[in-house]
């Protein structure tokens, strides 16, 4: 690592932490267990950074705080697992944890996070003024389907910062593979939404 990575930023996925699927996502194979795969992904680049940082400032570690902004019933079941102490996630501080429970427009309403945007919004908005403020080291978690999206909606929304007199931010990209026999499946669903068809011959 260059620096010290702040946060990590672990975007949400179909399913929750505690469950595999849900009635209304979806069902093919690639999104199973995707929520839980990508925060257990989280912790485990949290306790990487920590170990990288404990070896080259003598001995001090410091852990960045995982960040998670799901849907309402995604960071309820987060919650849940971390209040039962799940084994993975007890690897981490409890307090490490901040869960979003969305992003505020321009009135102040806070709106429940409803895609890919609607995280990276809620990102710099608490970047800005919430529990992130003054943070500028930064991890993504996804799966690599998303990877697609993702860095297309940062520099959007980093460059929006920018403007508005925000201070240089820096990024590392985790992209995740899918569970065994799932990676076809994903890249066929996913990447033609974003890149076109092309990309899946």
């Amino acid at each position: 690592y260059r620096a010290p990575i702040d946060i990590v930023h672990v975007f949400s996925g179909p399913g929750t932490y505690r469950k595999e699927l849900s009635d209304t996502q979806y069902n093919e194979l690639h999104y199973r267990w995707m929520d839980r795969d990508r925060i257990r992904a989280g912790v485990a680049v949290a306790r990487e950074i920590a170990g990288h940082i404990s070896n080259t400032s003598r001995g001090k570690k410091r852990l960045p705080v995982i960040f998670y902004n799901g849907q309402p019933f995604e960071n309820k079941a987060l919650r849940q697992a971390l209040e039962q102490h799940e084994a993975i996630l007890a690897r981490l501080p409890k307090e490490k944890f901040i869960i979003s429970n969305g992003y505020r427009d321009r009135d102040g309403t806070v709106h429940p996070i409803a895609n890919t945007l609607d995280q990276v919004k809620d990102l710099f908005q608490h970047i800005e003024s919430g529990a992130l403020r003054g943070k500028k080291n930064i991890a993504v978690v996804a799966h690599i389907p998303d990877m697609v999206r993702i860095p297309f909606y940062l520099k959007k929304e980093y460059d929006e910062y920018l403007k508005r007199g925000g201070h240089r931010l820096h990024f590392w990209v985790y992209a995740i593979r899918g569970r065994r026999g799932s990676e076809r499946s994903g890249r066929v669903d996913t990447i033609p939404k974003h890149m076109g068809e092309q990309l899946t011959r």
